[in-house]
C-alpha cells in the first residue's frame, strides 16, 4: 500500500496547518472553491515540504457541491491511476459518506476525518472561563470599629455619583 492521500476540502474545513502529517508519508490535495483567495501561511508553509506529494487544486465554477464532486473525481482518478491507494477526505461534509461505503465495497480504502489531527506534543486550545457579567448595582458594606471611626473615615473618602 502507497502513501495515503488526503483531500482537503477548504470550502469545508481549514485547517490551521497539517498537523501530524509528515512530507514523505502522505500525498496531500487541498481543495478550493472559485471565491476563496486565501490560504493560512501556517498550511502553506507545511504543504511546502511536501514537494511534488502537496498540491492546490483549484475549482473552476461554482455551485453546490463542486468542490466535492471535484474530490469525488480524484479519488476515483488515483485509484484507477495506483490501485490499493488510500484515501482520507477531511471535511465535516457527510455527504461523502455514501461514497465511502461504495468505496469501500469494491475494495478501495476510504475514511472521512472532521479535521487533521495536531502534531504531537501540541498544546491543546484551551478555552477562556466564562467572563462574569457586570453587575449594575454594586453594594459595599464596611463594617465600622466599635467606637464608629473608620465608617466615617470611608464615607469621607468616597463620592457617591
Amino acid at each position: 500500500m502507497g502513501k495515503p492521500y488526503y483531500l482537503i476540502d477548504f470550502e469545508n474545513v481549514q485547517p490551521k496547518s497539517l498537523g501530524r502529517l509528515q512530507p514523505g508519508s502522505a500525498c496531500v490535495r487541498i481543495f478550493y472553491g472559485e471565491n476563496q483567495t486565501k490560504v493560512a501561511l501556517d498550511v502553506a508553509r507545511t504543504l511546502q515540504p511536501f514537494g511534488a506529494d502537496g498540491d492546490y487544486v483549484p475549482i473552476t465554477g461554482s455551485g453546490p457541491n463542486a468542490v466535492d464532486f471535484h474530490i469525488a473525481f480524484y479519488v476515483g482518478h488515483i485509484a484507477a491511476r495506483e490501485p490499493g491507494a488510500s484515501f482520507v477526505i477531511v471535511s465535516k461534509d457527510t455527504g461523502f459518506d455514501p461514497l465511502i461505503r461504495h468505496l469501500k465495497d469494491r475494495g478501495i480504502a476510504c475514511r472521512r476525518i472532521a479535521d487533521i489531527p495536531a502534531p504531537p506534543g501540541a498544546t491543546p486550545a484551551i478555552k477562556a472561563p466564562p467572563v462574569a457579567k457586570k453587575s449594575k448595582a454594586l453594594t459595599v458594606v464596611v463594617l465600622p470599629e466599635p467606637n464608629g471611626a473608620a465608617a466615617k473615615s470611608i464615607r469621607s473618602r468616597m463620592s457617591v455619583h
